[in-house]
Parts: C-alpha cells; structure tokens; sequence
C-alpha cells in the first residue's frame, strides 16, 4: 500500500502505511528502508537517522542504511562520522560508486583533496560515466590550484552530461589561465543550457573585458540587467566596461569616443577618483586645460590621496604658464608619494623648460 501511495505522490498516506507495516512486521526492512527515505528527502535527519539504525540493527549487512546515513553527515557537514559509514559500507560492497562518492565529498569538505581525489578515482574504476563525479574532481582539484586538471574533469563530466556548472567553473579556470577565448566558449555553453542564470553572464562580460573586447563586455552586462538580479554588482562591472572602453580610446587616440565613455562611467559611479583622473587626461591630451583641471580637483575632492592627479593638474598648469600653482601642486605630489617617477620627470621637464636649459 505504501508504494502504490508514494506513486499517486500521496507521501503522507504512503508514511503511515509503512508504519502500519512494520507494527505487523517489526523487522520488514524495505518499510524502514521507505521510511528512513522519506524522513531523508523531507530533511528530518534526526528521525532518518534513528530509523536507518534500526534497519542496521535488524541487518548489519545493509549497505544502503550505512550510506544514507554517511550521506546526512555529509550533508550536515559532520565529516568524520559520515567517512567511518562510508568505510563501513564498504566493507559490505566494496564495488558500490556511490558510497567512495559520498566519501571524496566529506574529505572535500574537510578540505582534504587528495583523499577526496582518491576517493573519487574509485568512483571511476567502477562507473567511469558517472558525471557527478569529474565535477566534483574538477571542484577539488581547483581547490589544489591545479587548473589543467580541473579543466579535464570539466570536460569530461559535459561529455556524459553537459551541465551549467561545469561549463561556468571551465570558464572560471580558464580566466585564471588568461585564455581568454576559451573562457569566453565556456561561458556560452553554460549560457546554452541555462539562459536565465546571471552568474555566467557575468563571467562572460568580465573575459570579454579581460580580452579586451569592451563592445562586447557592456552589451553582455547590459543583457544581463534585464534579469533584474544582482543589479549593483552589474552596474559596477558596467562601469569598469566603460572604463576600460574609455582606456582603450584614449590609447588609440581617440580623445572624443574616450570622453563619452569616462562619462558613462561618472553616471553610474561619480565617486569614482580614477574615472575624473582619465577624463582630465583626456582633456589635456585634447588641450583643454582649465577641463582637464576641473577634472583633476573632482578627482583630488574624491581621492585626497592620489597624487598622480596632483602632478597632472600641476602640468596643467604649467602649460598655462602658471608656475607658482604647478609648484605647489608638485610639492603636495611629493608630500603624498616622495617616489613618484612621474612627479620626477615632469619636474625635470618643467625645470629645463622655465630655466630654459
């Protein structure tokens, strides 16, 4: 009755008629196995746990009671009582995948990963297409900093199966490897399979970024947004997009496409001192002085401590042939950073040039 119940999806009712079972049968395994199962999913361990027991009890030879109960040690983190279960299953299967995987997952844990990756090597002597496994491997050997190797879990857990997980942590060591585009492949496969899922996207427009595809990084950020979940840390990683587009420009020499982008960044971020610093770089490469001073003290007002701004504004100056105001902003450089290259070699620049040297 019990079975028939669990199938209509009644659980309740299908919970008592296993009860009513073992009061007829009190040593009727399959109903304490079905009720342990049940206290299980509905995470009541405590009660779970009493009822495996019994069924060990009544049969030591039970590997499924000591694997579940491994499994809620496990779960709540108890790692030394779940290993012994797991140790103790196996000494009735020893050709049981899921009792080493559960194992591997408490070292893990414990933050022993070579035990762990052990304990999952066995998992795949005896069900090499088990894909929980190469995932849970990948995890553990990021863990050790061993990317390659991660990397070749990762792949090997899509090849059974292609999950969102393993291509988002693929893409993750690849970023960490600097290969950009292969993070970039990665990412998209994860977005494949789960479109909704903010995280990859994210990850994509951060390797877009580090690939230095800035284009790219805003309209996958901007994409994004529209989920309307982690909107503050989008905004952000819009911000250092625009940045970096504004960098990019300004290198090449494209002083207007820079100003639009700094100023993109300004309106998500006004606070930031390193945006209004480029934009008064910007300006002075454009020859804007008094701007590209009014960007300065904006980024000084924000940051009193970046003294390359100082020694900026100072030349800024010194090209409106203000040398009183150029040398007090260099002392003030100097106060702030004694070592600055920079201060160095305009202050030489500037002396030759006063002096006429």
């Amino acid at each position: 009755m019990g079975f028939t119940y669990d199938m209509k999806k009644e659980h309740k009712k299908a919970l008592e008629a296993y009860k009513k079972t073992i009061k007829i049968n009190p040593k009727y395994i399959d109903a304490y196995n079905n009720i342990g199962n049940h206290y299980f999913i509905k995470k009541e361990y405590d009660k779970a746990i009493q009822v495996y027991k019994k069924v060990i009890e009544i049969n030591p030879k039970e590997e499924n009671a000591y694997l579940r109960i491994g499994a809620i040690y496990t779960d709540t983190k108890e790692s030394n009582k779940a290993i012994e279960m797991c140790k103790q299953a196996i000494e009735i299967n020893p050709k049981n995948d899921m009792i080493y995987y559960i194992m591997g997952v408490s070292y893990e844990n414990k933050k022993e990963y070579n035990k762990a990756l052990e304990s999952y090597k066995k998992v795949v002597e005896i069900n090499p297409r088990n894909t929980e496994v190469y995932y849970s491997m990948g995890i553990a050997y990021d863990n050790r900093g061993e990317y390659d190797k991660a990397i070749e879990s990762y792949k090997k857990a899509v090849e059974i199966n292609p999950q969102y997980d393993a291509y988002n942590n693929m893409g993750i060591d690849y970023d960490k490897r600097q290969e950009y585009d292969k993070a970039i492949q990665a990412y998209k496969k994860a977005i494949e399979i789960n479109p909704r899922d903010i995280r990859a996207y994210n990850n994509l427009g951060n390797a877009y970024s580090n690939n230095k595809e800035f284009t790219k990084a805003l309209k996958i950020y901007k994409k994004a947004m529209k989920f309307n979940t982690l909107r503050d840390a989008l905004s952000l990683n819009i911000a250092i997009a625009y940045n970096n587009l504004g960098a990019d420009y300004l290198n090449k020499q494209e002083y207007d496409k820079a100003l639009e982008a700094f100023k993109k960044v300004i309106e998500i971020n006004p606070k930031n001192d390193g945006t209004h610093y480029n934009m008064g770089n910007t300006y002075f490469h454009k020859g804007e002085y008094k701007k590209a001073i009014n960007s300065y003290k904006q980024a000084v007002k924000i940051n009193p401590k970046n003294d390359r701004a100082y020694v900026h504004m100072g030349t800024a100056y010194g090209r409106q042939k203000d040398f009183e105001k150029m040398n007090q902003l260099f002392q003030k450089a100097y106060e702030l950073n004694p070592k600055s290259l920079s201060l160095m070699t305009r202050f030489v620049f500037w002396s030759r040039k006063i002096l006429k040297i």
